[in-house]
């Protein structure tokens, strides 16, 4: 069959936000404007973190002047701002005089971070302060609502009265300040504190300035006049009643924590151990990921052990002690140990969280075809209703700004942003501006119109024609593109390409009926759409997941369960997250078809819902299938397919340092061996298992993303191994085996991530090209010149090329048990434990099910089934695909280790697609027999 290959579409242009520092713009301190805004700011979670304040004036005492002087002077921005998660500010009030030559400041510039409330916090107090006791008065401890304070150090001394240079009246006071009979007395304001606390405030502290202590032995007990306390905000019970609980020991949770923001304790908590343990749980930290851990409660005797493995050492914390740290893709493992019935227990709060901020300067990446200061430099640029001073941030090497025009009548500004050799991004800067502000910008390379407003290339058309599906998931979702744009885009490709959409979590029915509205109207009616809710509600990385879970709980326990979450009487919390994916999903199916009509909504035609679940957890889908069988009927009704995400990684060699290009390559070369149709259907083959349980339902089964991971594990070790890697020619090789064994499993098009042009980096190498200029089915050699990067890099790039192949190649599917096949060994049913620890099934419960994948090889055959049965007699069941359940009474051979043929089961087989999977099912409906094995064989006749 020829093969089908779909992609996600990147951004040819994004706004980005930059992580842990994000200077404000410049602002104007004598703007005519109202200025009081919101500057700076942080997320929910975060608070301002005060790193520099820049003032300037300028050469003719306007705003967007040349510098003539500048100042750096963070501390009255700091006294204001700094803990607090938004800090309003009147920038009228921050001009004054520098000196006779610069006079007056124009403008200033803040630059900070947003730090994790769960962070060292400090504040000081300095007698001669005496700015800052007018303005804050003594020291304020304060946390946000739902997190407590806790003091871990107080610093008292007497403080040498250095002067501060730049302003020659104010005494420095802050974590520099020098100062003589410095005392680490870590309770000198706990019991201040403390009183205050048992009060009920809990998250604030007011230490006063009268309350400072005497120090005997300091220059005749003098009286300290510096005091720097360091403190914690933790989470309080306004926090930690409503978290996620998980039981370290408990079997009923996966082993891998699948939520950002929990507690972990121990068994029987907050009761004793008692028992001899070895329990562990594992927390996966992803790319660009703050972790914190903070040990509440714990009381382990000597004789056991609670350590924490990452980063290849082992830690271990103690009460009221904080672990922060930034990490990426890294795997956090949890063990707790017993060496006898002892006492202890332990209870630890986790939380990661992204290290992106709310604010950040306005940025735009383009696609990488421009490095020379010539044609290929320029880009177009055009704004709206307003004048404005357009400057690129970063000074003449980032870029600058040519042939800026403004016109009047229209409203419109015009200019040429000329981008230098190996620029990445551009930070456009606009100051000064007129009317309303800034509205509809567009920013276009040379040769297009910008009175459309919107281009795509035509080498980024070229690219992505290429395809059959494009998802736009991060093109809607993470950067905040309209959904009219995918039409826009998908109208415009030379081929027929289809397109995979995400309905964001929280949409309404409006919502979904005027999208629904959209694509019917805008999009070509020969495009197929597949829709998606949300993405990956299983990671609780992102927030959509922990909404769903509550939302999910909430609904059973509070709304008396209108979705039937739990129609088994389940009370697994876990479940019902699950079930709610598949019930929002079916949501989506019903307004579709109240648009497009129920003969274009469905398996196999125009608009294909399809539910999404996780690679290696197969539960996720098997409970939504499940669920949407019992309550709604057939899944094979509404539903297209399912989908999961298989990414191939360095496999033992992930967390290495130092790296050969060999073992990348080989490290990429043993992951892909998991994935191929050959492993089965084990507990250990997630893949196959996916296959299995779609087919029972009638389902086919695409990949949402896929590809090359070099970030899991250590994304910054071996950095150059991995880059060659990625260029090596080995590389085409490996990615055709991945694809070959995923087309040789009978699976839909792999969405892979990602299409376009990225650098490799610590955190990525998931791009199929480095530059777009790598592109081969297009001329590109005349938008760059020999000296330029682009001409070092593989013409094609290796994993486009593996793309390539696969896409002309007719590949046969291979998974499965083929037919006729005898004596097929029952043990090999989907997710059996490998290995299996008997050579035959016995000791069956009433009602055990097992799923077994037949390879199917033509469009309508008679096939039947004879299964070895031993023991007393009972009644076994055979079903194929959810359908024509058929029983038969089994034969009493007098030992369960004795086995005769029982009765054959005989069914008529009709699939949509050739090949394919069918999935037979046998149910021991009354036990007390074993099942050893069973023949599987066609009696259709094909004539010539």
């Amino acid at each position: 069959m020829l093969i089908k290959i779909s992609f996600f579409l990147f951004i040819i242009f994004q706004l980005s936000y930059s992580y842990k520092t994000n200077p404000t713009p410049w602002l104007c301190t004598e703007s005519l404007n109202d200025t009081t805004n919101v500057f700076p700011s942080c997320l929910p979670g975060y608070v301002i973190d005060i790193e520099n304040v820049i003032y300037e004036s300028t050469n003719d005492n306007t705003c967007s002047g040349i510098t003539l002087c500048r100042i750096e002077n963070k501390n009255t921005i700091l006294f204001s701002c700094n803990h607090k998660r938004t800090c309003p500010i009147n920038i009228h009030n921050l001009h004054f005089h520098i000196n006779k030559t610069c006079s007056i400041t124009k403008r200033l510039f803040i630059k900070y971070r947003c730090l994790p409330i769960i962070q060292e916090q400090k504040d000081y107090l300095c007698e001669q302060s005496t700015q800052r006791r007018l303005r804050l008065g003594d020291i304020n401890l304060s946390c946000i609502r739902n997190y407590r304070l806790y003091i871990i150090k107080s610093l008292i001394g007497i403080s040498i009265k250095q002067q501060d240079e730049i302003n020659k009246n104010s005494f420095k006071c802050n974590k520099d300040t020098q100062t003589i009979c410095n005392y680490d007395i870590p309770n000198s304001y706990h019991d201040i504190c403390n009183n205050q606390l048992k009060d009920g405030n809990d998250d604030q502290c007011k230490i006063k300035y009268h309350e400072r202590p005497i120090l005997k032995d300091c220059q005749y007990g003098m009286l300290s006049n510096f005091s720097m306390v360091e403190y914690l905000c933790i989470p309080g019970d306004g926090i930690t009643e409503d978290l996620p609980r998980i039981n370290i020991c408990s079997i009923e949770t996966s082993e891998l924590i699948s939520i950002d923001r929990g507690l972990l304790h121990s068994p029987n908590y907050p009761q004793a151990l008692g028992q001899y343990l070895t329990c562990k749980k594992q927390l996966f930290v992803p790319h660009e990921a703050r972790l914190r851990l903070f040990m509440l409660e714990k009381s382990i005797e000597y004789s056991h052990e609670l350590n924490i493995y990452l980063l290849n050492q082992t830690r271990t914390l103690v009460r009221n002690e904080l672990l922060d740290i930034n990490i990426t893709n890294q795997l956090i493992q949890f063990e707790l140990k017993t060496n006898h019935l002892g006492d202890g227990h332990f209870l630890l709060y986790f939380q990661i969280d992204s290290r992106i901020s709310e604010y950040a300067p306005f940025t735009l990446e383009l696609d990488k075809n421009i490095n020379n200061d010539n044609q290929h430099g320029k880009t177009l640029l055009s704004r709206d209703w307003s004048n404005a001073q357009v400057t690129v941030y970063g000074g003449s090497s980032a870029g600058r700004i040519a042939n800026k025009t403004y016109n009047a009548s229209t409203h419109t500004l015009s200019a040429l942003v000329i981008i230098p050799q190996g620029a990445t991004q551009i930070m456009l800067s606009f100051t000064s501006t007129s009317g309303p502000g800034l509205q509809n910008i567009s920013v276009l390379q040379p040769g297009y119109d910008l009175a459309l407003k919107s281009n795509i290339t035509n080498l980024m058309v070229t690219h992505l024609s290429r395809f059959s599906i494009i998802c736009f998931m991060d093109w809607t979702t993470t950067n905040t593109n309209l959904q009219e744009t995918i039409p826009f885009i998908a109208n415009q490709l030379n081929s027929n390409v289809d397109i995979w959409i995400n309905i964001p979590y929280g949409a309404t029915d409006d919502y979904v009926l005027n999208v629904a509205q959209l694509m019917l109207n805008q999009l070509n009616p020969t495009i197929n759409i597949y829709v998606e809710f949300s993405n990956e509600l299983w990671n609780f990385i992102f927030a959509q997941a922990t909404a769903n879970l509550k939302a999910a709980n909430d609904s059973v326990l509070n709304q008396s369960d209108p979705l039937r979450l739990a129609y088994d009487n389940s009370t697994n919390y876990w479940y019902g997250a699950f079930r709610r994916i598949a019930s929002q999903i079916k949501r989506i199916f019903d307004l579709f078809k109240i648009v497009c009509g129920q003969e274009n909504v469905g398996p196999w035609k125009r608009i294909g819902p399809i539910l999404a679940g996780q690679c290696v957890n197969p539960t996720i889908i098997i409970q939504g299938l499940d669920y949407l069988n019992k309550v709604y009927g057939l899944p094979s009704t509404f539903l297209h397919g399912i989908a999961i995400t298989p990414y191939f990684d360095l496999s033992q060699y992930k967390t290495w340092s130092n790296l050969t290009t060999d073992q990348v390559i080989e490290g990429f070369n043993s992951s892909i061996q998991t994935f191929l149709p050959e492993r089965g259907w084990s507990q250990q083959a997630p893949v196959g298992v996916h296959v299995v349980y779609a087919a029972w339902y009638g389902l086919a089964v695409h990949g949402y993303e896929g590809g090359p991971d070099t970030a899991a594990g250590c994304g910054g070790c071996s950095l150059s191994a991995k880059i060659n890697a990625t260029r090596d020619n080995r590389m085409t090789d490996l990615c055709v085996s991945f694809l070959n064994g995923w087309y040789r499993s009978g699976f839909q098009p792999l969405n892979w991530w990602v299409t376009g042009a990225a650098q490799i980096t610590t955190y990525t190498s998931w791009n199929l090209l480095e530059d777009m200029r790598q592109e081969t089915l297009i001329d590109t050699t005349t938008m760059f010149n020999s000296s330029s990067p682009v001409a070092q890099l593989p013409q094609p790039s290796p994993k486009l090329k593996a793309i390539d192949q696969i896409r002309q190649s007719s590949i046969q599917m291979t998974f499965g048990i083929p037919m006729p096949s005898y004596d097929v060994n029952a043990t090999n049913f989907m997710n059996y434990h490998e290995p299996y620890t008997d050579p035959y099934l016995r000791y069956l419960g009433s009602n055990s099910t097992f799923y077994y994948p037949l390879l199917i090889q033509q469009s309508s055959m008679k096939i039947n089934i004879t299964v070895y049965i031993g023991g007393s007699l009972g009644i076994l069941e055979a079903s194929i695909n959810n359908a024509n359940f058929i029983q038969v009474q089994t034969p009493s051979t007098g030992n369960t280790a004795v086995f005769q043929l029982a009765p054959s089961f005989q069914f008529n087989i009709n699939p949509t697609n050739i090949p394919s999977i069918v999935t037979l099912r046998l149910r021991n409906i009354r036990n007390g027999y074993s099942i050893r094995s069973f023949d599987v064989v066609s009696t259709t006749t094909n004539s010539i």
